[in-house]
């Protein structure tokens, strides 16, 4: 698991990255990264326990499965994307989107 020390290096590596390059697709990921990796660093502050993460990690894995699972059996046949979207946003798979990559950053 990563330490609060290496994060605050990755923060310092990708802020120089974002300054000092002039495109705008390494800036954006470098901000994507920021944003993650900033997360990350509050959530190290609490000092989480290695199994505590990986059990987390394989909670919200088994949500997700357990989502897109549902949705094949609501629409069987299938649906528009729109319809699909909605689906999974009332679901919350957004969110257990981000927290699997917040938790598979700190791993």
């Amino acid at each position: 698991m990563k330490t609060i020390e290496q994060i605050d290096n990755r923060i310092r590596d990708l802020e120089r990255t974002g300054i000092a390059t002039n495109e705008e697709k390494e800036k954006n990921r470098c901000r994507k990264e920021l944003r993650l990796a900033r997360i990350v660093r509050m959530y190290l502050e609490y000092v989480p326990n290695q199994e505590f993460v990986t059990k987390q990690l394989d909670i919200a894995l088994a949500n997700i499965a357990r989502v897109s699972k549902g949705f094949y059996h609501a629409f069987p046949s299938g649906c528009t994307t729109k319809r699909k979207s909605e689906f999974m946003k009332g679901k919350g798979l957004p969110e257990l989107k981000k927290q699997v990559d917040v938790l598979k950053y700190m791993l």
